[in-house]
């Protein structure tokens, strides 16, 4: 009996030590099983990093003649003058009196357009109104970015001469404001 017991005692251990290590086989399984899991979507994290690298790289080159095209359409910081002379020779074409009254220069603030600014103008033209309104339409038609934020019509009335019996067409005024897309220049 003693050697029975004695028997059934070392079997009770061995399966305790059996079921101890099946546990903690389990556990340890169960633990790299995570880990893996863990380093995968780290791995397939950095697989799509890769890919969105890839075709942003491949989305610029391919855009880069499109991008090229349309800083065509940014005012040079050197070329402000210009642009501002051409605004008021505009005048001659529409036959009208083109006075840029202010400019003024801000900062687009955003991550992507670090480099371009807006140019505020402030501008009038005075003249007939088939004139005035042809300048607001060459003004759109700049090829530049031009963005008209306010136009102000007003007319003088029609005039009479009663002297020289003459009447003279109204003279309209046209206060205009916009901006311009302009790039900034490190200088």
């Amino acid at each position: 009996m003693k050697k029975l017991t004695s028997i059934l005692i070392l079997l009770s251990v061995i399966v305790v030590v059996i079921f101890g290590l099946y546990i903690f086989l389990l556990w340890t399984v169960h633990d790299n099983s995570n880990k893996d899991n863990i380093l995968n979507q780290e791995i397939s994290a950095e697989s799509t990093k890769r890919v969105q690298i890839v075709s942003t790289k491949k989305l610029i080159a391919d855009t880069a003649s499109i991008r090229g095209q349309l800083s065509g359409f940014l005012i040079e910081t050197n070329e402000i003058p210009e642009f501002l002379e051409s605004v008021e020779a505009l005048g001659t074409v529409t036959k009208t009196k083109v006075t840029v009254n202010s400019v003024s220069r801000i900062p687009i603030n955003t991550t992507l357009s670090s480099s371009t600014e807006y140019l505020l103008l402030s501008i009038s033209s005075v003249g007939g109104f088939r004139g005035v309104y042809q300048f607001l339409r060459l003004i759109e038609s700049l090829p530049y970015g031009v963005y008209i934020d306010s136009v102000q019509l007003s007319s003088s009335g029609i005039s009479e001469d009663k002297k020289q019996k003459t009447i003279s067409l109204p003279e309209w005024t046209a206060g205009i404001s916009l901006r311009a897309t302009s790039k900034i220049s490190n200088q």
